[in-house]
């Protein structure tokens, strides 16, 4: 990733997860926070390493994103490996399976918000908790240890497409909550590996903003939906329209034209599960939405 597309991509994060903010989340942990890490080979299997309470004092430190292989890595771990060149591995070197990491976030009143919404990037699998409970599992087996391989196979376009998920609030605390994160490769000779996580906080009080997007004359529901949208203007005027969709990253993943009739136009996409900021377009129309897809 060059310099220039890099800024852009910080650029639209931060204009995203504004948008997002402003309308009902409160991102209490973004991209490129600073994370504890352990890559050595140890094997935490019957340790309680995922608590508060676990000292992690003699673990590496940096900021995210985290791993090896690519230009975008900012802390670079060695998975086991003795010896690396501008955070590549060598070609003969076998990773570990397992690399672990830890985050502590803090809650001032967990009662404000009602569900998390955690994006990133992660090359290949992962296994997400809080507290000690695991909230995400992704691209892994139900039955685990840290011999095993993800399920996952991560390259090209993929390595920095993000993946979303909504977790419950249930498991937080208020004041420092631990997050703890399993980063599983596919196989010994896997040459990259990525870790950056978001996490947003969903306001309670957005209630209503979650059951009925609005904006001038403008609406847009269900909200969240299952990739079946209906567009309605309250003042009844028809004609045509065009609709984005753009995801955290501020990259546009749908778009098409469309027909108001009577006011109304419904959207059908195949979307993946996540936050999206919509934008509504036509000779009278020029409105955003943030939308929840959760099929």
């Amino acid at each position: 990733m060059n310099r220039i597309r890099f800024i852009l991509l910080v650029a639209l994060m931060i204009f995203t997860s504004h948008f997002a903010n402003a309308q009902a989340y409160d991102t209490l942990s973004n991209f490129g926070s600073y994370w504890k890490y352990l890559d050595d080979g140890t094997n935490l299997d019957a340790v309680n390493w995922k608590v508060l309470s676990y000292v992690d004092g003699t673990w590496g430190c940096g900021p995210a994103p985290l791993g090896y292989g690519d230009t975008w890595i900012a802390t670079c771990i060695s998975s086991g490996c003795t010896a690396q060149v501008n955070c590549y591995l060598p070609s003969t070197c076998s990773v570990l399976a397992t690399d672990y990491f830890r985050r502590k976030i803090n809650v001032t009143s967990v009662a404000l918000y009602d569900s998390v919404v955690v994006d990133g990037t992660v090359d290949d699998g992962m296994v997400l908790y809080v507290n000690g409970t695991l909230e995400w599992n992704y691209g892994m087996p139900a039955t685990f240890d840290h011999t095993t391989w993800s399920t996952n196979s991560i390259s090209g376009a993929a390595e920095t497409t993000l993946v979303h998920n909504v977790i419950p609030i249930t498991d937080f605390v208020n004041g420092n909550n631990e997050i703890a994160v399993e980063l599983h490769q596919r196989a010994a000779n896997t040459s990259d590996a990525t870790l950056d996580l978001r996490f947003m906080f969903r306001r309670r009080s957005s209630t209503g903003i979650n059951l009925l997007a609005s904006q001038e004359n403008i609406v847009f529901y269900p909200n969240p939906s299952e990739n079946q949208f209906t567009i309605e203007n309250k003042s009844g005027n028809d004609g045509a329209y065009e609709i984005s969709f753009y995801d955290v990253t501020g990259r546009c993943v749908a778009h098409q034209n469309g027909m108001l009739i009577d006011g109304k136009s419904d959207v059908h996409h195949n979307l993946n599960n996540g936050t999206y900021l919509v934008r509504i377009k036509s000779e009278k129309i020029n409105s955003n939405f943030t939308i929840q897809v959760n099929n």
